[in-house]
């Protein structure tokens, strides 16, 4: 009877520290930055820049370092600036060519 009342008494203890992991474990959430996102590298979670590739190597998890990952977006931004510049061209044509053929309608 003695060790039941000593149980007893530890069970709103370990109810309100189960609780307050709970808790903790919301706020890690939250705490992550803007543009940056929570993978998990084995049992190991891991705050890394969205878009960032990870590889794996036998038994190695490697991260993508800083500077690969720079150098990897300034490449992409540039494939992108490239594109969006051709993409601007072709619709400056295709604006003079409706402009041309308004003036021939209205004359």
């Amino acid at each position: 009877m003695f060790k039941f009342k000593k149980t007893v008494r530890f069970y709103p203890f370990i109810f309100i520290l189960a609780a307050s992991f709970a808790f903790a474990e919301n706020d890690k959430k939250e705490d992550v930055p803007p543009g940056m996102e929570v993978i998990e590298v084995g049992q190991t979670k891991v705050v890394v820049p969205k878009d960032s590739q990870i590889r794996k190597e036998g038994g190695l998890i490697i991260l993508e370092s800083p500077n690969q990952y720079v150098a990897r977006r300034l490449v992409d931004f540039d494939q992108r600036l490239s594109l969006l510049e051709k993409q601007t061209l072709e619709l400056k044509n295709q604006i003079g060519q409706l402009e041309k053929a308004l003036e021939d309608v209205k004359e």
